[in-house]
């Protein structure tokens, strides 16, 4: 008995040595993740990415697919989609997505279509500085551990960016109701022992470039982020404190491509590159046949007005935007904020999703009647956000005097007329309902929607007739350095 009692102690081991052995990673592993981030509705590159997807997992079992979240707004044909961007998850599923981050801009339809896209999604969309209060939304998981063939473990944490004057991503306050967002860092930092549960610890974020430099300064236990909100092309590969920063732009004009290299449960080489999605020519047809079926939209392609001469840039569109918004509501002034215009370039041939490409948030004009006091603070409050005038105008022009460190000296104001405002009146102005809810500037008058959506006011604008040539090189908004 006693001779049966170690030969089956010495089998025994022998098993569990077997058991705990195969658990282990191979010695040496490459991984490849192909991303993308602020995708903004932008599926025409999709059957390329289908085509540089299955290239990739033809020579590697272990590719992974991300996206760094802002999957919405942008296109028409995918925003005006019933239900709304309904063809990105589509897309997302049949390419075989493994996780997406959350963005700001996911909550941009509303809570219900994307408690629909994440129940749909066959890959997890996740966010670690959310709490779903009394949401419509359910909670989401902060991270996941993906798996390669050889068992390595991935583990993927996400956060999202939000506003420091808000605390809420930048999208409508009414998306997010029932939600508390705390700070992504912050959070972050909280899951610093997922360095031991795997082999490769990353994080899936929507922060922005320079948040990111500032998460891998505090949080050196992350091998890799991949980013997105700033829209930041990374072709050189970035490394902060040991941790490899990437970011592919917007739009699928790139598909950024990391390659991991792993031995003995650890991350030993670690690349980044740029993919430019005009250098592929292949396409995966029955993608491209899902895209084409999307872009069937008689209604989109409907010519709106032919311009003199083409607009470019936020001045020239958004001093548009202004004046037409100005012109149907007769108002003294209006502004509008450079992120709520979407294009770059208004063409002289003007379609229906030419304009709405421009205007992708389905936003409402509110006037209010507000003193010059407050129409300098809002301005002041404004440049104060980003160092830099972030408000189109029409009605007045503007300038802000400030010192070399941005301190702010004064905000002038003229009407269109060359005349100072009055300080012993009122003033009805115009602004997106964005703008009056997440902004923070002081008004009495709280406002009044004028049930009237900006993207159809500036298409009746543009169907009337309008002299492009008066925008060209314009600027009502004007910064100046004093000493």
């Amino acid at each position: 008995m006693r001779a049966y009692r170690i030969i089956a102690l010495i089998v025994l081991s022998i098993l569990l040595v077997l058991s705990f052995g195969s658990c282990k990673p191979a010695k040496d592993s490459t991984i490849v993740i192909l991303h993308v981030n602020d995708v903004h509705a932008r599926i025409h590159n999709f059957a390329k990415i289908a085509w540089l997807l299955e290239q990739e997992r033809q020579k590697n079992p272990n590719v992974f697919f991300m996206s760094a979240g802002d999957n919405f707004s942008g296109n028409p044909y995918v925003d005006l989609y019933q239900p709304k961007g309904e063809p990105i998850l589509q897309l997302y599923n049949k390419l075989g997505l493994n996780v997406q981050a959350l963005g700001n801009h996911e909550f941009d339809y509303g809570q219900e279509v994307l408690k629909s896209y994440i129940e749909r999604a066959k890959f997890p969309v996740i966010c670690a500085n959310v709490k779903m209060d009394g949401a419509i939304l359910p909670q989401l998981k902060p991270y996941v551990i993906l798996t390669t063939k050889e068992n390595i473990k991935i583990a993927v944490l996400s956060v999202v960016q939000t506003d420091l004057d808000t605390g809420i991503p930048s999208t409508l306050p009414a998306n997010v109701k029932g939600i508390t967002f705390s700070r992504g860092i912050e959070t972050a930092l909280q899951y610093k022992s997922l360095k031991q549960e795997s082999d490769v610890f990353m994080a899936l974020t929507h922060l922005g470039f320079g948040v990111d430099e500032k998460l891998a300064e505090q949080m050196g236990e992350l091998d890799l982020i991949i980013g997105g909100h700033s829209h930041t092309k990374v072709g050189k590969p970035v490394e902060v404190n040991g941790v490899l920063i990437a970011q592919a732009g917007d739009h699928t004009g790139y598909v950024g491509r990391v390659e991991l290299k792993v031995k003995d449960g650890k991350v030993v080489e670690k690349h980044s590159s740029l993919i430019d999605i005009k250098t592929i020519e292949n396409e995966i047809k029955d993608v491209k046949d899902i895209i084409d079926e999307v872009d069937k939209n008689p209604f989109l392609n409907q010519e709106v007005t032919t311009l003199s001469v083409s607009l470019e840039g936020k001045a020239e569109l958004g001093c548009l935007i202004t004046d037409a918004v100005r012109a149907d509501l007769n108002l003294d002034m209006v502004f509008h904020n450079n992120g709520g215009i979407r294009i770059g370039k208004m063409f002289e041939t003007v379609r229906l999703k030419d304009v709405h490409a421009m205007l992708p948030f389905g936003n409402d004009v509110v006037v209010m009647e507000m003193s010059p006091k407050e129409i300098r603070d809002f301005i002041a409050y404004d440049f104060k956000r980003g160092n830099e005038p972030d408000l189109q105008v029409s009605g007045i022009q503007y300038t802000v005097r400030h010192k070399a460190d941005f301190t702010i000296e004064a905000v002038d104001i003229v009407t269109s007329e060359g005349a100072p405002l009055d300080d012993a009146k009122t003033y009805r102005v115009g602004m997106n309902n964005y703008m009056v809810t997440a902004y923070e500037f002081q008004h009495q008058d709280p406002g009044k929607s004028s049930h009237k959506k900006l993207v159809d006011i500036t298409i009746d604008y543009l169907r009337k007739g309008v002299d492009a040539q008066q925008y060209k090189g314009i600027k009502r908004a004007l910064a100046k350095l004093v000493n």
